[in-house]
């Protein structure tokens, strides 16, 4: 597991001395190389950033383990994420005790 975007990126983040690291590696994705594609453009070197490495396979890793991290260093205990799919188990991989899962359902416009 690699340091994580709290470690790694500390310097531009609003992190403190208070701050807790908490990681799962997110953000330690790999570049890849597009070769085709450089040819295909005729650019110079081509790379991909893969975010689906990232723990809970999205770009939302990153912002998500700030904001769980800042609200365990408030004192916070319980946070609550309004999602329509995996931003709402991230806060549950990186600290399940402070999670509460609530699942709404909604069919036609209504909650069930």
């Amino acid at each position: 597991m690699g340091r994580g975007v709290l470690v790694r990126y500390r310097e531009f983040l609003p992190i403190t001395p208070a701050t807790p690291v908490i990681t799962l590696g997110e953000g330690d994705t790999p570049l890849v190389r597009s070769v085709a594609l450089e040819k295909e453009f005729g650019c110079g070197e081509l790379y991909f950033k893969l975010e689906g490495c990232n723990p809970s396979g999205s770009f939302k890793d990153r912002g998500m383990v700030v904001a769980i991290a800042k609200a365990v260093e408030d004192g916070s205990r319980c946070v609550i994420c309004a999602s329509t799919g995996i931003p709402a188990l991230q806060p549950l991989l990186m600290e399940p005790d402070l999670v509460l899962m609530l699942s709404l359902s909604c069919q036609k416009g209504r909650l069930l």
